[in-house]
């Protein structure tokens, strides 16, 4: 069973943390700090956002008993094929003219 890689997470959260306690000291007050401030939540959440993504299944499953398994049904509905398609043979293309 996968599980989230929640390691990847704190480094984002630990790394948008940092970065922003060096902007707020080490950018002067301005145009630019402010921008600064702006860009790094941003990047941070579009990070975050990427990491719940590649992480969906595994966050899925943490909430999933160990009976989940045999307790789940599954449902196939298996339908036909149109009557006008037979398998395996493919049907030459038709042109048709476009009155103009």
């Amino acid at each position: 069973m996968p599980r989230p890689r929640w390691a990847f997470l704190y480094v984002i959260v630990g790394t948008a943390a940092v970065a922003t306690a060096l902007a707020r000291a080490l950018v002067p007050v301005s145009v630019l700090r402010a921008a600064v401030l702006t860009v790094i939540p941003l990047l941070a959440g579009l990070a975050i956002v990427a990491w719940v993504s590649m992480n969906r299944v595994a966050l899925d499953l943490v909430d999933w008993c160990s009976c989940a398994g045999s307790t789940i049904r599954v449902r196939e509905i298996v339908a036909a094929p149109p009557s006008h398609v037979t398998p395996g043979v493919a049907r030459p293309l038709e042109r048709t003219r476009l009155r103009g």
